[in-house]
């Protein structure tokens, strides 16, 4: 109820080019102050009203039988202001609603067949700022000589039009956070075989940290991720580096031991390529490849067998050769191995021997979003229980790449 309406409308008059002045006054529920102000003329053949309505502080606690029906939460606090700019030309209408709510807080869960599916505890944690205030600015317009045109109904629509868009795109919703950069900070990108950040990504997390804590409500969940093909050779060469590298360390003295571990020798390219090759000819000894055949129960693959020809030959065509089974196969390709084949064929070769397991990449998955949520907690400012690690667990690893993904909550 509007009550303890004073002020004036002076000027009326049925000329068109006439414009009464409107200046009113008054409470909502007796507390809440209302301002009415502009120009209207409801006298003339050609309707022209420019109004501004203002409400101040209405208490929400009255309308949560209606969040309860329609948001499917009952209210526990909150106050609405309205700054309301309505333009009437002839039947076309022209609205803005500046709608401000401050300290909302959602009460119980209420079943109604009629309340949204949207999630609206995230879509208000998104709103929310520090100070706990949501702002929303929605437009409307239309005709008022369209018989389907209601003012109710197309505020109704502009509102679930504006909330709909927030809840489904996030980070875009909060670009202006963000620096404008909207959906480019849900995700870090990683070097293959890499959990660590890049500098171009510490800039984006920067920004995500200073979203977390413009909105204190949200959380945040990472969920690393991994590219099979592009990781697992990386990760491969990173196995066989580390190899190296402690060979080369135990191969030093005591005393020199003891000064560095194994991670921090240093590889010539010499060192590196004279390790490779030892390490090819252990892996493709006749006893190792009978080993894995037996382990494994299959033979040499058509590519191992290629890159073991000797350079200038032609690999016989399966139809054309003795099938050959288990370790003899393998045997065989070694047998026509060439020891002076280029340092990338070598490692080709020596690459499919080594297995990358799914344990290996859930540890590099692990490890990016470890990286990402160490990074987002460092400077204090974001409340570590308002970040997590989380597994999806959906099988799409290839279509999500080296990547940790940043999913709001």
């Amino acid at each position: 109820a509007v009550a303890q309406v004073n002020g004036s409308i002076s000027g009326l008059s049925s000329e068109d080019v006439s414009r009464a002045d409107v200046n009113l006054t008054g409470k909502v529920d007796n507390t809440a102050p209302m301002e009415i102000s502009g120009k209207i003329n409801p006298l003339s053949t050609n309707g022209f009203t420019d109004l501004k309505v203002v409400f101040r502080g209405i208490e929400l606690i009255p309308t949560s039988p209606y969040s309860g029906k329609f948001l499917g939460y009952r209210l526990n606090k909150g106050k609405l202001s309205l700054d309301l700019h309505y333009q009437l030309a002839g039947d076309k209408l022209k609205g803005q609603n500046l709608v401000t709510v401050d300290q909302l807080m959602l009460g119980d869960k209420v079943e109604s067949p009629d309340a949204t599916k949207l999630p609206v505890r995230l879509g208000i944690a998104i709103l929310k700022d520090r100070s706990g205030k949501i702002e929303l600015d929605v437009p409307v317009e239309g005709s008022l000589s369209d018989p389907a045109f209601r003012l109710g109904k197309v505020i109704t629509h502009a509102l679930v039009n504006v909330f709909t868009k927030i809840v489904t795109s996030p980070f875009a919703a909060l670009g202006a956070i963000f620096g404008g950069k909207g959906e480019e900070v849900s995700f870090q990108d990683f070097a293959a075989g890499s959990a660590e950040l890049q500098d171009l990504d510490k800039q984006k997390l920067d920004l995500v940290a200073k979203g977390l804590f413009e909105r204190p409500g949200l959380q945040r969940e990472i969920e690393g991720a991994v590219d099979p093909a592009a990781d697992r050779d990386a990760l491969r060469r990173l196995k066989l580096r580390k190899e190296f590298r402690t060979k080369k360390w135990t191969a030093l003295r005591k005393p020199e031991r003891s000064q560095l571990t194994p991670e921090q020798v240093e590889l010539t390219p010499g060192e590196y390529n004279e390790y490779l090759k030892q390490a090819h000819a252990a892996a493709f000894s006749p006893e190792a490849i009978a080993a894995r055949a037996a382990r494994t129960g299959v033979a040499a693959s058509p590519s191992v067998a290629a890159a073991a020809a000797p350079a200038g030959s032609a690999v016989p065509r399966p139809a054309q050769t003795e099938v050959l089974k288990g370790a003899t196969a393998l045997i065989k390709d070694v047998q026509r191995a060439d020891p002076r084949l280029p340092t990338q064929d070598l490692e080709g070769q020596l690459f499919e021997t080594i297995e990358i397991s799914e344990s290996d990449f859930s540890l590099l998955a692990n490890e990016r979003a470890k990286r990402v949520k160490e990074y987002l907690l460092q400077n204090g400012r974001v409340e570590p229980e308002r970040v997590f690690m989380a597994e999806k667990g959906d099988n799409t690893r290839a279509a999500k790449g080296s990547r940790a993904y940043l999913h709001l909550r």
